[in-house]
């Protein structure tokens, strides 16, 4: 009779840990459905890997497709050259892949493997189609069109397109830029493409163009000066932002005049190359630097009007690297998901500034700082976290291409390997992912090379109950 008592006893006990404690389907939903609300445990990411380890990667730009498949396209290192510290090194990496294009690779399955495309047929060789160039190429998607551009050493730039989900190349307008132009940018709303650079002749200027099919382009208004940073169109409305110094240029009138908005007490801060970042609710983001040491995230819901989210992350940077008391910064870029779910990241090394100086040891580290309530005054519950680590050593040179007269003299101060920026964005799933340039895995290189890492855990930048899908920035 106590033997049997006690086993009803465990039994009881059993069944009351088991409605407790749930079971592991229980606890498997409850975790992705804190995920999915943004809330649950940190954000886990994926090693860091080389896209390739012989073709160049600097300045890398990501997409992704109306498919989910993500594309990178990246500088073939015609200015990024820099003389390999290991004697003999003849850089064959430099030239042995040349296209006569800026490099791009496509992946179906988040990045696990990637393809570099070529000419249809010729498996990874070859130019893809019309769209020559040597730099500075860039991605906007409209639905299930993706239009990319290169540059022709300054003389032009072409505008080619995809409509088999970055498969092949072919069509396109060789001479899109209609003009000398250098540092061009895409972007794109229900049916029409924009095209915005910095003009040498015949007219000087931030000038836009506009086509409906990519190959008749039309002038439209022209940025302010100061706004030559990467330009998006919001998916909700065509709105167009571009990307300035201290804020943002916006167009409300398909591009023909341009307002621009300075981000308040941040006045003089740099945005470098960053893209504005439009999230499912319609407000614009910006991430911004200063001196090197600070980073801000910046959100307006009213078209730039004013700016009610305005957060210093730098401590989440800092905490990322071990919570280190020096600190350099360079570069941030942003990504917006759901309403208030947005990532800014950042090149970060933790030693003192300036960016171009410094021991020839110092460690570059790409951080992501995520908040998924950005849109709140009392400042978001955010963290940072350092998702590809030792991607460069050295000073880095911000001179752009005057970078190659110190580099060929042998100066560390003029590695300009890495470029001007790198990006990141949200996939369909809400995870994010990043692309940037890495010049520690093949130090022996003359070019960097294109990285990549995609987050694979926690909070979803993309609600369970939204159908909105980011495809850039």
């Amino acid at each position: 009779m106590r033997r049997l008592l006690w086993i009803l006893a465990l039994a009881s006990l059993v069944a009351v840990a088991g409605c407790l404690g749930g079971t592991d389907d229980d606890l498997d939903a409850a975790e992705a459905e804190e995920q999915q609300a943004g809330t649950g445990h940190e954000m886990t990411f994926a090693n860091e890997t080389l896209i390739d380890d012989t073709r160049a990667g600097g300045e890398p730009v990501i997409a992704t497709t109306s498919e989910g498949s993500l594309l990178v396209s990246a500088h073939p290192g015609s200015t990024h050259y820099h003389p390999s510290d290991e004697t003999g090194h003849v850089g064959s990496e430099f030239v042995t892949p040349t296209s006569g294009q800026s490099y791009l690779w496509r992946s179906t399955d988040d990045g696990d493997t990637w393809t570099h495309i070529g000419t249809p047929g010729a498996g990874e060789a070859g130019p893809r189609g019309l769209g020559l160039g040597i730099s500075d190429p860039d991605f906007t998607v409209d639905g299930d069109r993706i239009y990319r551009t290169d540059l022709l050493a300054l003389a032009s730039a072409p505008v080619d397109w995809s409509d088999d989900d970055g498969q092949t190349w072919v069509q396109g307008n060789p001479v899109a830029s209609e003009g000398v132009v250098d540092r061009q940018w895409l972007a794109s709303h229900n049916g029409t493409v924009y095209f915005t650079a910095n003009y040498f002749a015949p007219d000087p200027g931030r000038h836009v163009l506009a086509s409906e099919d990519g190959l008749v382009w039309e002038r439209r208004g022209d940025l302010p000066g100061d706004c030559g940073a990467d330009f998006v169109a919001s998916p909700h409305d065509g709105t167009l932002y571009a990307g300035c110094g201290d804020g943002i240029a916006v167009s409300t009138d398909d591009a023909q005049s341009w307002e621009q908005h300075t981000i308040p007490g941040h006045e003089g801060a740099s945005a470098r190359m960053t893209e504005p970042a439009v999230d499912g609710a319609g407000n614009v983001w910006m991430a911004i630097q200063e001196n090197e040491t600070e980073m801000s995230i910046a959100g307006s819901p009213d078209q730039g009007e004013t700016w009610p989210w305005i957060h210093d992350v730098t401590d989440e940077v800092r905490h990322a690297l071990n919570d280190t008391e020096d600190l350099t910064m360079m570069w941030p870029w942003i990504s917006a998901g759901s309403e208030g779910r947005v990532a800014a990241s950042i090149y970060a090394s933790p030693t003192p500034p300036p960016s171009d100086e410094g021991p020839d040891d110092r460690s570059w580290n790409v951080v992501t700082v995520a908040a998924m309530d950005a849109d709140t005054a009392t400042g978001p519950a955010a963290h940072g976290y350092p998702v590809a680590e030792d991607v460069h050593r050295g000073p880095v040179c911000q001179s752009g291409t005057f970078c190659q007269v110190s580099s060929l003299q042998g100066e560390d101060s003029g590695d300009r390997r890495l470029g001007d920026f790198f990006e990141t964005t949200i996939g369909r799933d809400g995870k994010l992912f990043v692309t940037y340039s890495d010049t520690t895995t093949k130090p022996e290189d003359v070019v960097a090379h294109p990285g990549f890492v995609k987050q694979t855990g926690g909070p979803s930048f993309i609600a369970e109950d939204s159908d909105y899908r980011p495809t850039q920035g």
